[in-house]
């Protein structure tokens, strides 16, 4: 089985492009899975001596819900934590990362628009702002990276599908 991880930090709209996604891809030979829906709490693994146990877990449970369709997974997944760290399940033979960016003022308002829950705040932005800076830098490393600022959810869903499709 084949994986395309859509990863991104914080903001660039992963979650909001699961469905998106979903309603263009055949679902007999797709499966869309946002990490989130994986049932697996990343506090149980914070701060512990194993945090990549997290990654592993959801990783193994998406690829037991794919049941051997092409995997389209939406998450904070770390493409070097990925090849470094992740144990990847024997079912899968190749993986493929479509990233998503936005300018930083973009990121900016769509954290700061989240629930209060959520815990975003101006003191905790920064990060989140400097990861997408990473992945802009190393966009020519990625087969595709798709700024969600500039193109709108349809369109950005339909680069996404259309590149799923050909691989």
């Amino acid at each position: 089985m084949k994986i395309i991880c859509v990863t991104g930090a914080c903001g660039v709209g992963k979650s909001t492009m699961r469905d998106f996604v979903g309603e263009r891809l055949d679902e007999k030979l797709f499966a869309c899975i946002d990490t989130d829906e994986c049932g697996i709490n990343w506090h149980d693994y914070a701060n512990t001596d194993h945090p990549e146990g997290y990654a592993n877990a959801y990783l193994a449970e998406a690829v037991r819900r794919a049941a051997g369709r092409t995997l389209v997974l939406f998450g904070c997944t770390n493409p070097m934590d990925y090849i470094t760290k992740n144990t990847i399940p024997d079912e899968v033979e190749a993986t493929y990362f479509v990233t998503l960016v936005a300018d930083d003022e973009v990121i900016r308002e769509r954290l700061l628009a989240r629930p209060a829950e959520r815990g975003f705040n101006e003191v905790n932005i920064p990060p989140h702002i400097e990861y997408n800076r990473w992945f802009r830098r190393n966009r020519g490393k990625f087969p595709l990276q798709l700024d969600t600022g500039k193109l709108s959810p349809e369109e950005t869903a339909d680069r996404i599908a259309e590149f799923a499709k050909h691989l």
